[in-house]
């Protein structure tokens, strides 16, 4: 399977899982978390109703209520129609009680009845409590009105519920439940806005208020998500204490501490806060957050139909595969450590980004969907490409160790980009080389013996190529085919190639001395070097292919390598790597034509040591005569030098040759063998 194959299987792979932990519940509390910190940063830029007021029955009141006026908890119910009678006095347009009367007042009766009284005078909505449990009545009171005008549908149907007291029940312009079910975690994000019981569904307590002013308002949702605003009490709030201290003073015809005006045309909820009253819950914003607030909240969104809406699972489904895919694309790019930074940190950092724009319009997007897959995509390309990665290092070291120094095969390990499969154009210094007369000296040998020999000879040669950068092409019997610059890039790879040869020619001197008593051989070795544009890289077949090249300046260096026989030079380069080699001396041999080739090339020599000026002045002179067509001259010249440079030896011999016709001159020497 390719490589691109293998990543898009993982993406498929996590989105899959990403979906089955989704569907399980298992990323419900990551999603959560995350969902409350973008509520935490965001509730300050919601706006809020202004037709809104809270009055509270806080800690200070209740200590208050008892230190002066020596009444202790439960209040009797007159106080509550005084509160009422405050807020009606002011224009407030209705009263919420998120208070259940479900037992007669301690004060008797006429408490009850004067408290009712007063829920007469002004609309108010009371609440009752549902439950699963059959700790409450399982009927519905005769006294109580059972028709509600709510088009939502829920599913479920509470056992049992507690009601007010028949007097204050009655009193209520209509009724709404108070049950607010907080999440798995315990954690209060989503209400139901209507219920079932015994047959007959009833609106939640904000519901039933927004029904009496927007009678046609239409819900078809069962349950809603609370679009919490700002902070706990951000609406007008007032404590008890203070609103009763104000209905005195005005009873006795003082100054008020609050005027009853704040509440025109206000609804006005009544509730508690005081911990010891145990209507305080867990929401995003707090872990104390009184009940009284999220139901005014609750109201605000149905006021203004802000409710936080959960985007669509189609539009889920598109952000999932968008950033699966980018994932995947990118992971299968990443070649550096750094190039994770992009699908680690910057993806999920879009992601949050784009889940708290989506909340800041009221939209709920499900970020720990998106970032599972991201991560997973992830995790499970990092081990693909782990083992792709180790399987990649080891075909590398496999089909290069044997002929590229170890420190080359590292870097390439290392960053297996540079070695590009498929084929390259790129300047190498080719190098060719052959034993002189090996088929002689293989027949004087046994098999094994040659063998061995052989061994002997190509293994020092090729470290020594190895490390000078070169990388072994092939073997083809005694011959060595190397080459520089591929598959990386190598500076001065000339140079490197003609110390290559220099080394190489002198460790055979060393070998010499022991094959000569162990065979009874020496060898001679010519080799050849020419630097020029080749197609470099695996070459063959889909499932059989070398890491070699194909080109003329091949063929040229090859052709090299055998015109040491016309010279009886051991090395021989083109005046292409010449021109490019530095630290090394050359002389130069002469000017050729090869077979295949119609333009003449000029060779040289590489020495082994630096000649004596003059004589190398001598050889110069001598060809520069010979390549005049003075032969007469040229052969004095070679001939002061023939005896001690073998060069010179052999260019008396090609003087012959071409003085009896048995060799082409043009020139340049025309070679008819390869």
């Amino acid at each position: 399977m390719s490589k691109r194959k293998l990543y898009f299987a993982v993406f498929f792979l996590a989105i899959f899982l990403s979906s089955l932990f989704q569907s399980f519940g298992l990323l419900e509390r990551i999603e959560s978390i995350t969902y409350d910190w973008r509520v935490q940063s965001l509730a300050k830029t919601k706006p809020l109703s202004d037709d809104i007021a809270i009055i509270v029955i806080d800690q200070f009141s209740l200590n208050w209520m008892e230190k002066d006026q020596g009444i202790g908890w439960p209040w009797p119910r007159e106080i509550y129609g005084a509160i009422t009678a405050f807020v009606k006095a002011g224009g407030a347009k209705a009263v919420v009680f998120d208070m259940l009367f479900s037992e007669n007042s301690f004060y008797g009766v006429e408490d009850d009845k004067s408290f009712a009284n007063a829920l007469a005078r002004l609309p108010t909505v009371g609440a009752i409590s549902l439950s699963d449990s059959n700790l409450g009545v399982t009927l519905w009171p005769k006294y109580i009105a059972r028709q509600f005008s709510v088009s939502c549908n829920p599913t479920s149907e509470s056992k049992s519920a507690l009601f007010p007291i028949d007097e204050i029940a009655q009193a209520y312009a209509s009724i709404g439940v108070a049950n607010a079910e907080p999440d798995s975690d315990g954690v209060i994000r989503k209400v139901r806005l209507c219920h079932k019981f015994g047959g007959v569904i009833v609106p939640s307590l904000p519901l039933a208020l927004h029904k009496l002013f927007e009678p046609e308002a239409v819900f078809d949702n069962d349950e809603v998500i609370i679009n919490y605003k700002d902070s706990p009490f951000s609406y007008d709030v007032y404590n008890g204490a203070s609103i009763i201290q104000s209905w005195t003073s005005i009873q006795e015809g003082m100054p008020s501490t609050v005027s009853p005006e704040k509440f025109k045309n206000k609804v006005v909820f009544i509730g508690v806060s005081a911990a010891g009253l145990f209507d305080q819950r867990v929401t995003p914003l707090s872990d104390n957050h009184p009940g009284v607030d999220i139901q005014a909240t609750i109201l605000d969104n149905l006021i203004s139909n802000s409710f936080v809406q959960p985007l669509s699972s189609f539009v889920q489904l598109i952000y999932l595969f968008l950033f699966g895919i980018m994932t995947t694309l990118l992971m299968m790019q990443s070649k550096n450590w750094w190039s994770f930074l992009i699908p680690l940190f910057i993806l999920p950092l879009l992601i949050y980004v784009l889940g708290y724009t989506y909340y800041f319009y009221d939209y709920w997007l499900n970020i720990t969907s998106l970032l599972s897959v991201v991560y997973l995509i992830i995790i499970f390309s990092g081990i693909l490409g782990y083992l792709l990665e180790g399987r990649q290092k080891r075909y590398i070291q496999k089909a290069f160790s044997h002929y590229i120094s170890p420190a080359i095969v590292s870097q390439l390990v290392e960053n297996p980009e540079r070695l590009k499969l498929g084929g390259e154009s790129r300047e190498l210094t080719i190098f060719f080389s052959d034993i002189w007369g090996f088929t002689s000296i293989s027949e004087k040998l046994e098999p094994q013996e040659l063998i061995k020999m052989l061994h002997e000879y190509l293994e020092p040669l090729s470290t020594i190529i190895m490390d000078k950068q070169g990388t072994i092409d092939k073997y083809e019997g005694d011959a060595i085919i190397a080459f520089w610059n591929a598959p990386i890039d190598t500076i001065g790879h000339e140079s490197m190639a003609v110390k290559a040869a220099l080394e190489c020619q002198k460790k055979l001197i060393e070998l010499n001395i022991d094959f000569k008593e162990r065979y009874g051989v020496e060898l001679r070795t010519r080799m050849g070097l020419h630097t020029g544009k080749v197609i470099v890289g695996n070459l063959g077949s889909e499932k059989h292919f070398d890491y070699s090249f194909i080109g003329d300046a091949g063929n040229l260096a090859a052709r090299l390598e055998g015109v040491n026989k016309v010279f009886g030079s051991d090395i021989l380069v083109s005046k292409v790597t010449r021109d490019k080699v530095q630290g090394a001396h050359f002389r130069k041999i002469g000017t050729i034509i090869v077979v295949g080739r119609e333009e003449a090339v000029e060779v040289y020599q590489p020495l082994h040591r630096e000649l004596d000026i003059k004589n190398i002045e001598l050889f110069e002179k001598a060809l520069e005569y010979f390549e005049d067509s003075n032969l007469v001259e040229a052969k004095k010249g070679f001939e002061e030098l023939s005896e001690y440079d073998i060069v010179a030896e052999n260019y008396l011999g090609i003087i012959k040759k071409i003085e009896d016709k048995s060799m082409i001159w043009k020139g340049a020497i025309v070679l008819e063998n390869k």
